[in-house]
């Protein structure tokens, strides 16, 4: 759909029409309705309102948020224990087969198992890493975060009623960028008269 201006001797309507109508013609697409836009973009952002920024909806993503930066001391460690004791075995596993190599020579199985434990060890290296940066991440201040997510939030929902033009362009990236999925879309775009 695309914004089309139309104009007569006292006013103007805006409305939304088929792009591939607009563009190609009645040949193409037989599409010729349009929706008058500011009755779409009202519909679109009490949906919005109501289904993207539902408070639960809020409230459940904090929550989430919440739980994901702030993981248990315990459940680290025990994390970067099981890591390390499978860096360990790969280790081993690299050792014996450096060994198998410079007893029997050229062995191209050897080799190519050895360079999948290397890969390995690396990616478990990564994966320490990753925890380790976590127990970082862990000191933030949830609450701090809390009360700056639910600012955002509530600014989010102000905005969404005072700057519809920015709201359809920030509504068309998050389609652009499959954050709203057709199914999403289709609902957000429910329109009744």
């Amino acid at each position: 759909m695309i914004g089309h201006r139309a104009t007569s001797r006292r006013y103007r309507t805006y409305s939304y029409i088929c792009s591939t109508y607009s563009n190609r013609g009645s040949s193409v697409c037989a599409n010729n309705l349009g929706l008058p836009m500011p009755a779409a973009d009202r519909a679109i952002l009490e949906q919005l309102r109501d289904h993207v920024l539902d408070p639960d909806l809020i409230e459940g993503a904090i929550a989430d948020a919440l739980t994901e930066l702030t993981p248990s001391a315990d459940a680290i460690d025990t994390a970067r224990d099981r890591l390390r004791r499978e860096l360990h075995e790969v280790s081993q596993e690299q050792e014996r087969l450096i060994d198998a190599i410079a007893t029997v020579g050229d062995v191209t199985a050897l080799a190519v198992a050895l360079k999948e434990r290397e890969t390995r060890r690396a990616q478990i290296a990564r994966e320490i890493a990753r925890l380790d940066d976590r127990r970082e991440v862990s000191r933030i201040d949830p609450r701090q975060i809390e009360r700056d997510l639910r600012k955002r939030t509530a600014e989010m929902r102000r905005l969404l009623g005072q700057h519809t033009p920015i709201t359809r362009h920030c509504c068309e990236a998050l389609r652009r960028a499959n954050y709203l999925d057709a199914e999403a879309a289709r609902e957000v775009l429910r329109i009744r008269w």
